[in-house]
């Protein structure tokens, strides 16, 4: 939390990082990652982190949204690279 009570941007990667499977951290390593900071997250915003993708691929589309009135906070996409 920032002084004006807007969560930090590192929050925003760790929260989209926890969306992705198990199967991928285990065996893969993120290559790349191409990230939008859009709106803040304020203190006490339930958040959401939704993810697509890595059915046949390793890429992902994440988005950072609050619950209450689902606004989206941040995306990206990622790209995982084997180990």
């Amino acid at each position: 939390m920032d002084a004006n009570m807007h969560v930090n941007n590192i929050s925003y990667l760790h929260w989209l990082m926890e969306a992705v499977p198990q199967e991928i951290t285990d065996h893969y390593f993120l290559h790349q990652i191409d990230g939008r900071f859009i709106a803040e997250a304020q203190y006490g915003d339930t958040i959401i982190s939704l993810i697509e993708g890595g059915a046949t691929s390793q890429s992902f589309a994440h988005t950072i949204v609050t619950k209450s009135n689902s606004r989206v906070c941040a995306t990206a996409n990622t790209l995982w690279e084997p180990r």
